[in-house]
């Protein structure tokens, strides 16, 4: 029989499908395999980063620290001056000062111990090192070349070689940086006179104890010179108002407060806030503006209340606020419809805690009974959206009435028995009992008492109570990625979309206690996940918001941002701390130079120096001190001022300094030393003494004359991870 090849192809398919599944096997585990090296890559960039920011922030405490021994090596230069100011001239009390202040530090700095005769003198590295607050970061020193050396000619002295280690607390992460530390002497004022030196509130153009109001819709106001207002803050309110300011400092114990469509340009400072927030108490259809280029310190959060709210922050920002309660967690809130935040600026971006859900205080009476509810409740949000509240609700399906909220009449039911089961089954692909608390003490939720303001029909709603911080920020994570899709009931992007018309930001560096979200309409929501674990918080981040809240007591006290002993009269007036005001009003009694001002119920003085006028008032609780034309000089006022006109120089006031009017402008002036140092004592007698130290000790390094210590500190040959 003749035998032939089958023409059935089977065979020959079964091999290609194969083969076809093989390829996909392996396409698959490719794809897999690069996902997974991205992902590590990713993580690995994240941690290193961290890891360098950690490094950079020890060498940022060992300048704070090198600040103050400077600071102490000027005021026994300058006391040495002072001394023998009698019988030197010019000439040689200027080399008398430098050659007391660098060989004082010196000596201060260096380590004799570990000198060697051919590789010259070591600096005190165990000095460096206990400057430096996290556990984590140390001084790397090798003898000949961890070295100080002087150069009494050129009045300046190197710490070469400085090397800070940072290593992550796994062990896994190590960043370094090696730079040389140049300290400079400063050119001091010698020959003016012997009060030269005055005091870091001179460089203010308003220092207000109470508030500083904007007021009035007309625009154009401009403010050049520093501000300080006490507790009650820094208020815009009214609709149209705008306000440019440039300054190096504005400081306010309280908040930074728009609203109503106000608007406020802030160029070039340091702002240290409790708060920034815009406020709403009458809608608007226009913007309320806030534009801050400069440097940002704040001790709690940025809250965006009023609707058409638009954020701009150029430069760095420091929420410091690490506490567990909700007024001292530093985050970012936006509550209003159509906010704007734009970061795109910003080269560093903290927010050390995290956002909250305000229901402490809240609550009815119900059935004779008063329900009030303890605390907030804890997000896994360091920038939140009003929308995402829904997030930390316990899911309808685990409630015994199969929805939440639920109205008193059915929580007074359902409060006999189980009112949550996380047993019962769901189809969520959220896993609810990996993140929360269901211990045999506790529930795994939070009742939360709430009564509706239009309808007052009172509600129950039920909040999800977290294992830990980082489980919050983990399940928020996970309930962001299962929701953000335009099917499901619960859709962030819609949520989110609904309150923000953008949130940008650009690629700073980040520390992130809590997860943060962007947006813009385009591309939707986005989440950048905590770059910290709040349970077991970097120390790095524990000592730099300790050391940042430090600074702002210090501002808020003795307007500088150094935690050196000056003495304050009155911790909780900068005003009385300035003005001895128990001399001014025993004076404005019994001085006949005081006299009554025209229609008004108080008392004052003015003394004329060339085309300055020094105003002394004392109209606490009485009439407003009105400064309606141009003029220029001094007002010091124990109660409320109100500024109409063109002002130059500076204004204190014991209570509210307003600003109305258009086109008003207000400068300060460094030549005000001049009128101290004239020494008449129906001016000088008012101020408090401070003591020379390292924020307000005069000189000529900067353009208003005071020793500007960090400026004196450079970094040279700064290199990253190298030895």
């Amino acid at each position: 029989m003749k035998k032939s090849l089958s023409s059935n192809n089977q065979g020959f398919t079964l091999v290609l499908v194969l083969i076809s599944l093989a390829f996909v096997a392996l396409l698959g585990t490719l794809i897999l395999t690069v996902t997974a090296k991205n992902a590590t890559m990713k993580k690995v960039d994240r941690y290193a980063k961290n890891s360098f920011y950690s490094a950079e922030s020890a060498l940022d405490e060992i300048k704070v620290g090198l600040s103050e021994i400077t600071a102490k090596h000027l005021e026994i230069a300058y006391e040495t001056v002072l001394m023998k100011y009698t019988s030197l001239n010019d000439g040689e009390r200027d080399e008398l000062f430098k050659e007391t202040f660098i060989t004082g530090l010196y000596n201060n700095l260096n380590d004799k111990l570990l000198a060697d005769a051919t590789q010259g003198v070591n600096y005190q590295y165990k000095l460096l090192d206990s400057l430096i607050r996290s556990a984590n970061a140390q001084i790397i020193y090798k003898p000949g070349i961890s070295t100080i050396e002087k150069d009494t000619a050129n009045n300046y002295l190197i710490l070469k070689n400085v090397v800070v280690d940072y290593t992550d607390g796994d062990g896994t992460f190590t960043s370094s940086i090696k730079t040389d530390i140049k300290i400079t002497t400063p050119d001091m004022n010698f020959n003016t006179s012997l009060l030269g030196i005055y005091p870091a509130y001179a460089e203010y153009a308003l220092i207000a104890d109470n508030k500083l109001l904007v007021q009035d819709s007309a625009a154009g106001k401009l403010i050049n010179g520093n501000i300080y207002a006490g507790k009650d803050g820094i208020v815009l309110s009214n609709s149209g108002t705008y306000i440019e300011i440039y300054a190096d400092n504005v400081v306010t114990r309280g908040n930074l407060d728009v609203g109503n469509a106000a608007s406020i340009k802030i160029e070039n400072a340091k702002l240290w806030a409790q708060n920034i927030a815009t406020t709403n108490v009458a809608v608007s259809t226009n913007e309320t503006k806030i534009m801050i280029n400069g440097i940002c310190y704040i001790a709690d959060d940025l809250n965006l209340n009023a609707k058409k709210s638009t954020i701009t922050l150029q430069g760095e920002y420091y929420g410091f606020g690490n506490g567990d309660i909700s007024d001292n967690s530093s985050a970012v809130i936006v509550n209003a419809a159509n906010a704007v935040l734009d970061f795109s600026g910003l080269s560093k971006l903290m927010l050390a805690g995290r956002a909250y859900v305000a229901t402490k205080g809240l609550g009815f009476s119900a059935s004779g009974t008063s329900y009030t509810n303890g605390e907030n409740i804890l997000t896994g949000e360091s920038l939140a959206v009003k929308g995402n509240q829904v997030a930390y609700l316990v899911p309808k399906e685990y409630m015994s009435v199969g929805h939440n909220p639920v109205t008193w009449e059915e929580y007074e039911i359902m409060r006999s028995g189980t009112e949550v089961d996380y047993s019962l089954p769901t189809t969520s692909e959220i896993n609810i009992r990996d993140y929360v608390n269901t211990s045999e003490t506790e529930k795994g939720y939070s009742k939360i008492f709430y009564q509706n303001p239009i309808t007052s029909q009172n509600m129950v709603y039920y909040y999800l109570d977290f294992k830990s911080e980082q489980k919050a920020n983990e399940y928020f994570k996970k309930y962001f990625e299962t929701h953000n899709t335009s099917e499901s009931n619960y859709d962030m992007n819609r949520r989110i979309g609904s309150y923000v018309d953008s949130i940008t930001l650009s690629d700073a560096s980040l520390r992130l206690v809590g997860n943060l979200v962007t947006y813009n309409a385009a591309d939707g929501a986005k989440i950048k996940t905590n770059t910290q674990n709040p349970d077991a918080l970097d120390p790095s981040v524990i000592n730099q918001s300790q050391m940042l809240k430090e600074k702002y007591l210090a501002m808020q006290q003795k307007l500088v941002d150094s935690l050196v002993d000056i003495d304050v009269a009155d911790e909780n007036s900068l005003f009385n701390s300035i003005i001895d005001i128990d001399k001014l009003k025993a004076d404005a009694l019994n001085d006949p130079s005081f006299t009554r001002a025209e229609g008004k119920d108080y008392k004052e003085k003015t003394i004329t120096v060339g085309e300055d006028k020094v105003v002394f008032v004392d109209n606490k609780d009485k009439n407003t001190y009105d400064i309606t034309v141009d003029q220029s000089g001094i007002v010091v006022a124990t109660g409320d001022v109100t500024v109409s006109a063109d002002y130059s120089g500076m204004i204190l006031s014991g209570g509210i300094i307003t600003i109305y009017g258009t086109d008003v402008k207000i400068n300060s002036r460094s030549n005000l030393t001049d009128i101290f140092n004239l020494n008449i004592d129906g001016i000088n007698k008012y101020f408090r003494d401070y003591k020379l130290t390292l924020g307000d000790a005069g000189g000529t390094t900067d353009s208003t004359g005071n020793v500007d210590i960090p400026a004196l500190i450079t970094y040279e040959n700064w290199k990253k991870n190298e030895y």
